[in-house]
């Protein structure tokens, strides 16, 4: 039943202490939009103008994790509170090390897309979606 549910969480450490993480859901994702609306369409356009994105690679999961943190630590940071389940704590996720923010986000991709397919499925769906909101990259150059 879905009163059962019980989101699967993943501990993060950091020097003195952890917090666990959850993946992402549609709240958060609502949030990220409406807070950070600029950033969440730089990302997407990042996404979207990708020529070959393969999930599978690590690395590639990794580049779209630094382009979140880089087009918007305050986005990262409102992620891995939100998905800590403490959003009063923003400035402390906004002064977690790098590596300590690189870790929570992996965690809480890693606990969103369950596979690489949801990954590939979703970033199809959503530049789908994007394609009808955003600009063409040729008409925005012409």
């Amino acid at each position: 039943m879905l009163k059962d549910y019980v989101a699967t969480k993943r501990k993060v450490e950091f020097d003195g202490g952890n917090f666990e993480v959850r993946g992402i859901s549609l709240p958060d994702v609502a949030a990220a939009v409406l807070n950070h609306r600029e950033a969440v369409d730089r990302i997407a356009t990042v996404i979207r103008l990708q020529d070959q994105l393969s999930m599978d690679d690590l690395g590639a999961v990794l580049e779209i994790v630094i382009d979140v943190i880089k087009e918007s630590p305050y986005l990262a940071a409102d992620l891995i509170c939100s998905c800590a389940e403490e959003p009063e704590e923003f400035s402390t996720a906004f002064k977690l090390p790098l590596s300590v923010q690189v870790e929570a986000l992996r965690a809480i991709g890693e606990l969103t897309f369950t596979d690489a397919n949801a990954l590939k499925k979703l970033i199809a769906d959503v530049s789908t979606l994007l394609s009808g909101i955003l600009p063409s990259p040729t008409a925005a150059a012409a």
